[in-house]
This record gives C-alpha cells, sequence and structure tokens, in this order.
C-alpha cells in the first residue's frame, strides 16, 4: 500500500504542539467523556472527532487507544483519519502495554501478515501473523463479508505501528503491508480454529 507522507514543518509542528497543549483536559477526564458518551460502536469515531483531538496530543490519543483498540469494530471507516494519525514509521509505543512493546521488540525485520476481508474491501491496517484468525475473520458477522477473502502479505517491520495481544488475535497494525496472494477464505478452517476457540473457553471454564 501507498505510505502517507504526514511530516509537516517544524515551526508549523511546533505551533500546532503549543496550541493542543494550551487546550488539554486531563487524559484520565476524555477517556472518561469517551466512555460515557459511547457505547463501544462508535467509540473511534467519536476519538477522532475535532473536539478530542482538538484537547489530545498524539500520545494521549494513543495511550487511550491502548486500552480501547480491542473494542473497536468500525476501524476500516475511519481509514482516511488514522492515516492523518499515525506517523509514517513505528513503533507507536504508546499505543502498546509494556508486554506489546517487548513483542514488538521480538519481531524479525520483515514479518509475514494475514488478514480476512470482504473481496469488495481489501483496504484495511488491521493484520494478523496467525492465518486462521484472519480466516476466522473473513467469516466474523461483523465483517459482513458477502465474499470472506483472505489476504496475505509482506511488511518490513519498521512499518508496523503496533502488535496488539489483547484478544489473543496477534495483531499487526500497519498501513506498509506489501499484498502477496489474495484467495478465498477457508471454510473448513474456519470451522477449525472455531472449535479451537471453543475448546479453550471450556478449558478456562472448567480450569
Amino acid at each position: 500500500m501507498d505510505q502517507k507522507n504526514l511530516s509537516t514543518h517544524p515551526k508549523q509542528r511546533r505551533r500546532s504542539t503549543a496550541h493542543k497543549k494550551s487546550r488539554q483536559m486531563s487524559l484520565e477526564k476524555l477517556h472518561e467523556l469517551l466512555i460515557l458518551s459511547t457505547d463501544g460502536s462508535d467509540r473511534l469515531e467519536q476519538l477522532l472527532h475535532p473536539f478530542y483531538r482538538r484537547h489530545l496530543s498524539d500520545e494521549q490519543l494513543f495511550t487511550i487507544l491502548q486500552d480501547e483498540w480491542v473494542w473497536l469494530h468500525n476501524i476500516s471507516d475511519n481509514l482516511e483519519e488514522l492515516g492523518e494519525v499515525f506517523p509514517l514509521y513505528g513503533p507507536v509505543r504508546a499505543m502498546m502495554t509494556p508486554v506489546e512493546n517487548a513483542a514488538y521488540d521480538a519481531l524479525p525485520n520483515t514479518l509475514t501478515v494475514h488478514r480476512g476481508c470482504d473481496a469488495g474491501w481489501l483496504e484495511g491496517l488491521c493484520w494478523s501473523l496467525n492465518k486462521k484468525v484472519a480466516n476466522w475473520f473473513a467469516f466474523y458477522p461483523l465483517t459482513q463479508a458477502e465474499e470472506p477473502t483472505l489476504m496475505t502479505a509482506r511488511v518490513e517491520k519498521k512499518f508496523v505501528m503496533a502488535i496488539k495481544l489483547g484478544r489473543g488475535e496477534e495483531e499487526i497494525i500497519t498501513f506498509g503491508a506489501d499484498v502477496q496472494t489474495v484467495e478465498p477464505a477457508d471454510p473448513g478452517l474456519y470451522k477449525e480454529y472455531c472449535e479451537e476457540r471453543a475448546a479453550k473457553r471450556n478449558e478456562k471454564i472448567a480450569g
């Protein structure tokens, strides 16, 4: 995918930062307002709203996303806005927990990642190191895929913004994936992974 050059003139950058600092609320207060004003399904859109962007520094925004990312469902609807927020190169440390930062540091210089989606909407910044997980997402009801599709890509570590481990999905966040293959998602692999998830859930309940 094409990379967006988000750099600005240094003087413009300094003015913008100073302006934001003068208007910032506390991070805790903004996070509280976000949770109270949304039901989770539109939380990302709300977070990217000018009201929040006016009061949040980039680091504060990513700190909130560290906790909120696993609850967001409309990420692909906000790709343009997110492209303006994320830097050109990773990592975005504030978006990751200490465990995730350590996992990022352990990543190889080049990764193979997978993405489950609809054939009519291949764009996205959420990928997985786990092929089964990505294939499962192609059939996930919230994906609403008419043609469940599995993409495989290569990406350089420097273009990986973050790795998220909160839901066990080995999620890789990147705008820099170089797609290698696009193929129909595998219903058999989906069933296999559903059975594995159910078994783990039952073990957790029993144990």
